[in-house]
């Protein structure tokens, strides 16, 4: 399993977002998708699947490269029942 930490800190934002969107539209290009399909999609699940994986909001943040951890908790979207598991550990701790 890769390090989130050592992702964050072996990655330059700028690069690794360009490099990625122009990885994407190449592949869309080869594979004959519509332009209509964009990678705005994946950059949410990469953001939840990562917080789901490190329990770092901060991490998050800075891997997306966001100054406001606001702007970072738009791209989360945490699973139903991942929060069902949450509560109901909290109310068993608390119980």
């Amino acid at each position: 399993m890769l390090q989130a930490a050592a992702l964050a800190q072996s990655c330059s934002r700028s690069v690794q977002i360009v490099s990625v969107a122009k990885q994407f539209e190449q592949a869309r290009r080869d594979a004959d998708l519509p332009v209509t399909l964009v990678l705005y999609c994946a950059r949410h699940t990469f953001a939840t699947d990562l917080l789901a994986q490190t329990g770092n909001l901060a991490l998050v943040r800075d891997v997306l490269g966001h100054r406001d951890i606001k702007t970072t908790e738009k791209y989360l979207h945490p699973a139903s029942t991942q929060l069902a598991e949450i509560i109901d550990l909290r109310n068993a701790k608390n119980g």
